[in-house]
Protein backbone atom coordinates (compact mmCIF):
# COMPACT_ATOMS: atom_id res chain seq x y z
CA UNK A 1 0.00 0.00 0.00
CA UNK A 2 1.16 3.52 -0.77
CA UNK A 3 0.87 6.30 1.76
CA UNK A 4 -0.82 9.62 0.91
CA UNK A 5 1.31 11.96 -1.14
CA UNK A 6 3.94 13.41 1.17
CA UNK A 7 5.70 16.52 -0.18
CA UNK A 8 9.05 17.53 1.21
CA UNK A 9 8.76 19.53 4.44
CA UNK A 10 9.12 23.27 4.35
CA UNK A 11 7.28 26.51 4.94
CA UNK A 12 6.14 26.70 1.30
CA UNK A 13 4.59 23.23 1.37
CA UNK A 14 1.18 23.64 2.93
CA UNK A 15 -0.51 20.37 3.83
CA UNK A 16 -3.82 22.10 4.48
CA UNK A 17 -5.61 23.00 1.27
CA UNK A 18 -8.94 24.70 2.11
CA UNK A 19 -10.40 23.67 -1.26
CA UNK A 20 -9.56 20.00 -0.61
CA UNK A 21 -10.97 20.21 2.93
CA UNK A 22 -14.19 21.71 1.62
CA UNK A 23 -14.46 19.07 -1.10
CA UNK A 24 -13.98 16.27 1.45
CA UNK A 25 -16.65 17.76 3.70
CA UNK A 26 -19.12 18.06 0.81
CA UNK A 27 -18.80 14.32 0.14
CA UNK A 28 -20.19 13.42 3.58
CA UNK A 29 -23.89 13.36 4.49
CA UNK A 30 -25.54 16.66 5.43
CA UNK A 31 -28.90 17.31 7.09
CA UNK A 32 -29.97 20.93 7.60
CA UNK A 33 -32.97 21.92 9.72
CA UNK A 34 -34.59 25.20 10.70
CA UNK A 35 -36.46 25.30 14.02
CA UNK A 36 -39.93 26.51 13.08
CA UNK A 37 -42.60 27.74 15.56
CA UNK A 38 -45.77 25.64 15.69
CA UNK A 39 -48.74 25.47 18.06
CA UNK A 40 -47.01 22.73 20.04
CA UNK A 41 -43.61 24.40 20.11
CA UNK A 42 -40.60 24.75 17.85
CA UNK A 43 -40.12 21.82 15.47
CA UNK A 44 -37.12 21.06 13.22
CA UNK A 45 -38.09 21.32 9.55
CA UNK A 46 -35.67 19.90 6.99
CA UNK A 47 -34.48 22.20 4.23
CA UNK A 48 -34.47 20.83 0.70
CA UNK A 49 -31.02 20.23 -0.85
CA UNK A 50 -31.08 23.48 -2.85
CA UNK A 51 -31.99 25.59 0.16
CA UNK A 52 -29.50 23.73 2.36
CA UNK A 53 -26.53 24.04 -0.01
CA UNK A 54 -25.49 27.56 0.96
CA UNK A 55 -25.80 26.74 4.66
CA UNK A 56 -23.65 23.64 4.24
CA UNK A 57 -20.97 25.71 2.53
CA UNK A 58 -21.16 28.36 5.26
CA UNK A 59 -20.67 25.74 7.99
CA UNK A 60 -17.73 24.19 6.14
CA UNK A 61 -16.08 27.61 5.69
CA UNK A 62 -16.74 28.42 9.35
CA UNK A 63 -15.09 25.18 10.50
CA UNK A 64 -12.06 25.69 8.25
CA UNK A 65 -11.65 29.23 9.57
CA UNK A 66 -11.60 27.86 13.14
CA UNK A 67 -8.40 25.92 12.44
CA UNK A 68 -5.29 27.32 14.15
CA UNK A 69 -2.48 28.71 11.98
CA UNK A 70 -0.56 26.10 10.03
CA UNK A 71 3.17 25.63 10.61
CA UNK A 72 5.62 23.43 8.67
CA UNK A 73 5.40 19.74 9.47
CA UNK A 74 8.60 18.76 11.35
CA UNK A 75 11.02 16.76 9.23
CA UNK A 76 11.23 13.99 11.83
CA UNK A 77 7.45 13.46 11.47
CA UNK A 78 7.45 13.88 7.71
CA UNK A 79 9.99 11.09 7.34
CA UNK A 80 7.90 8.73 9.49
CA UNK A 81 4.56 9.35 7.76
CA UNK A 82 4.69 6.51 5.19
CA UNK A 83 5.28 3.98 7.95
CA UNK A 84 2.62 5.54 10.18
CA UNK A 85 -0.03 5.52 7.47
CA UNK A 86 0.72 1.95 6.46
CA UNK A 87 0.63 0.76 10.08
CA UNK A 88 -2.72 2.42 10.84
CA UNK A 89 -4.26 1.17 7.59
CA UNK A 90 -3.10 -2.41 8.18
CA UNK A 91 -4.29 -2.58 11.79
CA UNK A 92 -7.61 -0.85 11.08
CA UNK A 93 -8.32 -2.66 7.82
CA UNK A 94 -8.77 0.45 5.65
CA UNK A 95 -7.13 1.83 2.55
CA UNK A 96 -4.24 4.19 3.17
CA UNK A 97 -5.64 6.85 0.88
CA UNK A 98 -8.85 7.00 2.96
CA UNK A 99 -6.94 8.26 6.02
CA UNK A 100 -6.77 11.99 6.80
CA UNK A 101 -4.03 14.28 5.60
CA UNK A 102 -1.84 15.36 8.53
CA UNK A 103 -0.65 18.92 8.98
CA UNK A 104 1.02 20.81 11.83
CA UNK A 105 -0.48 23.79 13.63
CA UNK A 106 0.41 26.45 16.14
CA UNK A 107 -2.07 25.36 18.80
CA UNK A 108 -1.30 26.04 22.46
CA UNK A 109 -4.49 24.36 23.72
CA UNK A 110 -3.94 20.78 22.55
CA UNK A 111 -1.31 18.40 21.19
CA UNK A 112 -3.37 17.46 18.15
CA UNK A 113 -6.87 17.19 16.73
CA UNK A 114 -8.86 15.21 14.18
CA UNK A 115 -11.78 17.02 12.52
CA UNK A 116 -14.27 14.44 11.19
CA UNK A 117 -16.27 16.98 9.19
CA UNK A 118 -13.18 17.93 7.18
CA UNK A 119 -11.43 14.56 7.13
CA UNK A 120 -8.30 16.27 8.38
CA UNK A 121 -5.93 15.94 11.34
CA UNK A 122 -3.17 18.10 12.73
CA UNK A 123 -0.52 17.96 15.41
CA UNK A 124 0.95 20.77 17.49
CA UNK A 125 4.66 19.83 17.66
CA UNK A 126 6.55 20.24 20.92
CA UNK A 127 9.05 23.11 20.85
CA UNK A 128 12.50 21.53 21.16
CA UNK A 129 14.87 24.33 20.20
CA UNK A 130 17.73 24.66 22.67
CA UNK A 131 16.89 21.49 24.58
CA UNK A 132 19.49 18.78 25.31
CA UNK A 133 19.55 16.13 22.59
CA UNK A 134 18.02 13.37 24.73
CA UNK A 135 15.13 15.65 25.77
CA UNK A 136 14.59 16.69 22.16
CA UNK A 137 14.35 13.04 21.07
CA UNK A 138 11.84 12.33 23.83
CA UNK A 139 9.55 15.18 22.76
CA UNK A 140 9.86 14.04 19.16
CA UNK A 141 8.66 10.60 20.26
CA UNK A 142 5.69 12.15 22.06
CA UNK A 143 4.77 14.11 18.92
CA UNK A 144 5.13 10.97 16.81
CA UNK A 145 2.72 9.18 19.12
CA UNK A 146 0.23 12.06 18.78
CA UNK A 147 0.49 11.87 14.98
CA UNK A 148 -0.46 8.19 15.03
CA UNK A 149 -3.30 8.86 17.48
CA UNK A 150 -4.88 11.60 15.36
CA UNK A 151 -4.52 9.67 12.09
CA UNK A 152 -6.10 6.68 13.87
CA UNK A 153 -9.16 8.82 14.63
CA UNK A 154 -9.53 9.22 10.86
CA UNK A 155 -10.42 5.56 10.52
CA UNK A 156 -13.89 6.51 11.83
CA UNK A 157 -14.66 8.45 8.65
CA UNK A 158 -12.56 6.51 6.15
CA UNK A 159 -15.93 5.72 4.55
CA UNK A 160 -17.61 9.10 3.81
CA UNK A 161 -20.99 7.36 3.89
CA UNK A 162 -20.56 6.82 7.65
CA UNK A 163 -20.05 10.52 8.37
CA UNK A 164 -23.21 12.52 9.04
CA UNK A 165 -23.36 16.27 9.71
CA UNK A 166 -26.48 17.81 11.23
CA UNK A 167 -27.07 21.57 11.25
CA UNK A 168 -29.87 23.18 13.25
CA UNK A 169 -30.84 26.87 13.05
CA UNK A 170 -33.30 28.74 15.25
CA UNK A 171 -35.68 31.49 14.11
CA UNK A 172 -33.75 34.08 16.12
CA UNK A 173 -30.65 33.71 13.92
CA UNK A 174 -32.49 34.22 10.68
CA UNK A 175 -30.42 31.42 9.24
CA UNK A 176 -27.29 33.54 9.16
CA UNK A 177 -25.51 31.72 11.99
CA UNK A 178 -25.62 28.14 13.18
CA UNK A 179 -26.70 27.31 16.69
CA UNK A 180 -25.87 23.64 16.57
CA UNK A 181 -23.66 21.51 14.32
CA UNK A 182 -23.05 17.84 15.02
CA UNK A 183 -20.77 15.41 13.21
CA UNK A 184 -21.16 11.66 13.73
CA UNK A 185 -18.33 9.59 12.27
CA UNK A 186 -18.18 5.86 11.80
CA UNK A 187 -20.15 4.76 14.84
CA UNK A 188 -17.50 6.05 17.22
CA UNK A 189 -19.38 8.93 18.73
CA UNK A 190 -20.40 12.46 17.92
CA UNK A 191 -18.63 15.81 17.95
CA UNK A 192 -20.76 18.91 18.57
CA UNK A 193 -19.97 22.48 17.56
CA UNK A 194 -22.40 25.18 18.49
CA UNK A 195 -22.53 28.85 19.41
CA UNK A 196 -23.46 30.21 22.79
CA UNK A 197 -23.58 33.98 23.03
CA UNK A 198 -21.39 34.13 19.94
CA UNK A 199 -18.66 31.86 21.34
CA UNK A 200 -17.91 28.48 19.67
CA UNK A 201 -18.42 25.60 22.10
CA UNK A 202 -17.53 21.94 21.66
CA UNK A 203 -18.67 18.69 23.18
CA UNK A 204 -18.27 15.00 22.42
CA UNK A 205 -19.93 11.67 23.16
CA UNK A 206 -18.33 8.22 23.26
CA UNK A 207 -15.10 10.12 23.91
CA UNK A 208 -13.71 7.74 26.51
CA UNK A 209 -13.80 4.65 24.33
CA UNK A 210 -12.98 6.53 21.14
CA UNK A 211 -9.86 8.03 22.74
CA UNK A 212 -8.92 4.67 24.22
CA UNK A 213 -9.15 3.04 20.79
CA UNK A 214 -6.96 5.61 19.06
CA UNK A 215 -4.42 5.59 21.90
CA UNK A 216 -4.23 1.79 21.88
CA UNK A 217 -3.43 1.85 18.17
CA UNK A 218 -0.82 4.56 18.71
CA UNK A 219 0.83 2.58 21.50
CA UNK A 220 0.95 -0.56 19.34
CA UNK A 221 2.85 1.50 16.79
CA UNK A 222 5.20 2.90 19.44
CA UNK A 223 5.90 -0.63 20.70
CA UNK A 224 6.91 -1.63 17.18
CA UNK A 225 9.28 1.36 17.15
CA UNK A 226 10.64 0.30 20.58
CA UNK A 227 9.50 3.61 22.02
CA UNK A 228 7.16 2.52 24.80
CA UNK A 229 7.28 1.54 28.46
CA UNK A 230 7.92 -2.13 27.71
CA UNK A 231 11.58 -1.09 27.62
CA UNK A 232 11.25 -0.96 31.41
CA UNK A 233 8.36 -3.37 32.14
CA UNK A 234 8.81 -3.33 35.92
CA UNK A 235 8.92 0.45 36.34
CA UNK A 236 5.93 1.88 38.30
CA UNK A 237 4.51 4.18 35.63
CA UNK A 238 1.73 6.50 36.78
CA UNK A 239 -0.55 9.22 35.49
CA UNK A 240 -0.70 12.18 37.88
CA UNK A 241 -4.02 14.04 37.88
CA UNK A 242 -4.46 17.79 38.30
CA UNK A 243 -5.27 17.08 41.97
CA UNK A 244 -2.03 15.15 42.40
CA UNK A 245 -3.55 11.66 42.53
CA UNK A 246 -1.28 9.01 40.99
CA UNK A 247 -2.92 6.29 38.90
CA UNK A 248 -0.86 3.25 37.80
CA UNK A 249 -0.50 2.83 34.03
CA UNK A 250 0.60 -0.37 32.27
CA UNK A 251 3.93 -0.06 30.40
CA UNK A 252 2.28 -0.72 27.03
CA UNK A 253 0.52 2.65 27.32
CA UNK A 254 3.57 4.80 28.06
CA UNK A 255 5.85 6.60 25.59
CA UNK A 256 9.49 6.02 26.52
CA UNK A 257 12.62 7.35 24.84
CA UNK A 258 16.13 8.17 26.01
CA UNK A 259 15.28 7.12 29.57
CA UNK A 260 12.37 9.60 29.76
CA UNK A 261 8.70 8.65 29.73
CA UNK A 262 5.35 10.33 29.33
CA UNK A 263 1.63 9.64 29.43
CA UNK A 264 -1.48 11.64 28.55
CA UNK A 265 -5.04 11.48 29.81
CA UNK A 266 -5.93 9.28 26.83
CA UNK A 267 -3.51 6.72 28.28
CA UNK A 268 -6.09 6.27 31.05
CA UNK A 269 -8.75 5.25 28.53
CA UNK A 270 -6.43 2.87 26.67
CA UNK A 271 -5.29 1.16 29.86
CA UNK A 272 -8.89 0.97 31.08
CA UNK A 273 -9.83 -0.92 27.90
CA UNK A 274 -6.96 -3.30 28.63
CA UNK A 275 -8.23 -3.89 32.17
CA UNK A 276 -11.76 -4.50 30.88
CA UNK A 277 -10.37 -7.05 28.42
CA UNK A 278 -8.79 -8.86 31.36
CA UNK A 279 -12.17 -8.94 33.09
CA UNK A 280 -13.87 -10.28 29.96
CA UNK A 281 -11.28 -13.05 29.68
CA UNK A 282 -12.24 -14.33 33.13
CA UNK A 283 -15.84 -14.77 31.93
CA UNK A 284 -15.05 -16.12 28.48
CA UNK A 285 -11.42 -16.71 27.40
CA UNK A 286 -12.48 -16.50 23.75
CA UNK A 287 -14.07 -13.04 24.12
CA UNK A 288 -13.11 -10.56 21.44
CA UNK A 289 -11.03 -7.63 22.58
CA UNK A 290 -12.78 -4.27 22.80
CA UNK A 291 -10.29 -2.82 20.31
CA UNK A 292 -11.35 -5.34 17.65
CA UNK A 293 -15.06 -4.76 18.24
CA UNK A 294 -14.58 -1.00 17.96
CA UNK A 295 -12.52 -1.42 14.80
CA UNK A 296 -15.51 -3.19 13.23
CA UNK A 297 -17.78 -0.32 14.29
CA UNK A 298 -15.89 1.84 11.80
CA UNK A 299 -16.69 -0.31 8.77
CA UNK A 300 -20.02 0.14 7.01
CA UNK A 301 -20.66 -3.59 6.58
CA UNK A 302 -20.11 -4.41 10.27
CA UNK A 303 -21.02 -1.18 12.08
CA UNK A 304 -24.47 -2.07 13.41
CA UNK A 305 -23.57 -5.61 14.48
CA UNK A 306 -20.37 -4.42 16.17
CA UNK A 307 -22.15 -1.64 18.04
CA UNK A 308 -24.64 -4.17 19.39
CA UNK A 309 -21.76 -6.47 20.32
CA UNK A 310 -19.96 -3.68 22.17
CA UNK A 311 -23.06 -2.89 24.25
CA UNK A 312 -23.70 -6.56 25.07
CA UNK A 313 -20.04 -7.20 25.88
CA UNK A 314 -19.70 -4.27 28.29
CA UNK A 315 -23.04 -4.94 29.93
CA UNK A 316 -21.96 -8.55 30.54
CA UNK A 317 -19.39 -7.16 32.95
CA UNK A 318 -21.83 -4.89 34.74
CA UNK A 319 -25.42 -3.92 33.83
CA UNK A 320 -25.49 -0.42 32.41
CA UNK A 321 -21.72 -0.27 31.84
CA UNK A 322 -22.09 0.52 28.12
CA UNK A 323 -24.18 3.62 28.82
CA UNK A 324 -21.92 4.67 31.68
CA UNK A 325 -18.74 4.54 29.58
CA UNK A 326 -20.22 5.95 26.36
CA UNK A 327 -21.55 9.07 28.09
CA UNK A 328 -18.16 10.06 29.53
CA UNK A 329 -16.81 13.31 28.12
CA UNK A 330 -13.32 14.22 26.95
CA UNK A 331 -12.24 15.73 30.27
CA UNK A 332 -9.64 14.59 32.75
CA UNK A 333 -12.26 13.98 35.42
CA UNK A 334 -14.29 11.70 33.13
CA UNK A 335 -11.17 9.89 31.89
CA UNK A 336 -10.26 9.24 35.53
CA UNK A 337 -13.82 8.10 36.22
CA UNK A 338 -13.73 5.58 33.38
CA UNK A 339 -10.31 4.36 34.47
CA UNK A 340 -11.52 3.80 38.05
CA UNK A 341 -14.59 1.89 36.86
CA UNK A 342 -12.31 -0.50 34.97
CA UNK A 343 -9.85 -0.68 37.87
CA UNK A 344 -12.59 -1.60 40.33
CA UNK A 345 -13.98 -4.30 38.04
CA UNK A 346 -10.51 -5.77 37.59
CA UNK A 347 -9.99 -5.83 41.35
CA UNK A 348 -13.25 -7.75 41.75
CA UNK A 349 -12.95 -10.12 38.81
CA UNK A 350 -9.30 -10.84 38.01
CA UNK A 351 -7.46 -13.15 40.43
Amino acid sequence: MDSPETPAPGAADSRRDPAKLAEAAQQTNWHVYRMTPTRTGDMPVALNPEAAASHVQNVIDWRINQLPPEVPLPEYIHDKLPGIYNFVAKVAGVDVDSLPELSAADDHDRHGLHIPMLGHAYIAPHATEGLPEHVEKFYQAMTESTAVHEIAHGVANADPGLTHNTVIMTPQTGGTSYDYVMTEAGGLGKTHFYTKEGTPQTGQTLSFLREGWAETLAMRYMAEQELNGELAPNYPFVYTTAEGEQLPIGPKYVVMCEGMWGVTQTSLAAYAMDMLDECLATINPSSRQLFDIMRDMQHVETQIQAQQELAATLNSLQPGLYKELTTLAYTESDMVKGYKIAQELKTLMVP
